[in-house]
């Protein structure tokens, strides 16, 4: 009894094992036979084991660019059109073109033009005058100071006389030993005469001499020339006299 069971059971096995490996047979709407086989999947081979992909730097895609219709330019003062198109390196008819413009057209300062093709705009067109450059301030140059004048009364002597009685070289020295004074309207000649030497405007400063020479000559600072056309100091006793613009004795000098 036992026997059979064992033996129906192990057929049934069998039958199962044959209608798993052959398969199902099904028809399609077509008539067309599939045979559908079943397998029990099992490890793949080793040399079939898909390897991972490394991973690599992430790559942004390229984009192309829109050109733009264009962007604003702020016109300045001294600005033109042919200008403005030359320094934003666009043609003038697109830039005319892009703003309903003509040639004769007239811009004003703070008015915004189009500019075609995305060009960037240059906000000065006219080139700017240069600044200086900061210059270091230069020490001023000191004057020398003047020697003062010494304060007191007007010292201006005759220092001495020259070749007297001989007309090409006679001369009278003066020096002023005191403040600075100016000879304009003084005079100086022999005392109680008519005959006198009237002095320009000369300025004696302290310590300078000038000489009164009786011919004719070019004056100059330091000579001057009377122009008379005979000696005036040939005697001896005579006595010189030199006077102010007044009229007042300032020095005088006996021929020895």
């Amino acid at each position: 009894m036992r026997t059979k069971r064992w033996a129906l059971f192990i057929g049934l096995n069998v039958i199962v094992s044959i209608l798993t490996t052959l398969g199902v047979l099904a028809i399609r709407g077509n008539g067309e036979r599939v045979i559908v086989v079943t397998a029990t999947p099992g490890p793949l081979p080793l040399d079939q084991v898909p390897t991972a992909i490394p991973a690599g730097p992430v790559v942004a895609p390229v984009t192309s660019p829109i050109p733009s219709a264009g962007v604003g330019y702020t016109v300045q003062s001294g600005d033109t059109l042919s200008g403005i198109a030359f320094a934003l390196g666009v043609s003038l008819e697109d830039l005319l073109s892009a703003n309903n413009l003509t040639e004769d057209s007239v811009i004003n300062p703070g008015q915004v033009l189009t500019v075609p093709q995305g060009e960037q705009p240059t906000q000065a067109v006219s080139t700017p005058s240069p600044i200086p450059a900061t210059s270091t301030p230069s020490t001023p140059t000191r004057l020398p100071t003047a020697t003062p004048t010494p304060p007191g009364p007007v010292q201006v002597r005759i220092q001495e006389l020259l070749a007297p009685g001989e007309l090409e070289r006679e001369g009278v020295v003066l020096i002023n030993r005191g403040r600075t004074v100016n000879l304009e309207g003084w005079t100086l000649g022999p005392a109680d005469s008519d005959l006198v030497y009237v002095f320009p405007r000369l300025t004696l400063a302290q310590g300078v001499p000038v000489t009164l020479y009786t011919i004719v000559g070019s004056d100059s600072p330091q000579s001057l020339h009377w122009g008379v056309d005979e000696a005036q100091w040939g005697e001896s006793g005579v006595g010189i006299e030199l006077r102010d613009a007044e009229g007042d004795l300032i020095a005088t000098f006996t021929l020895p």
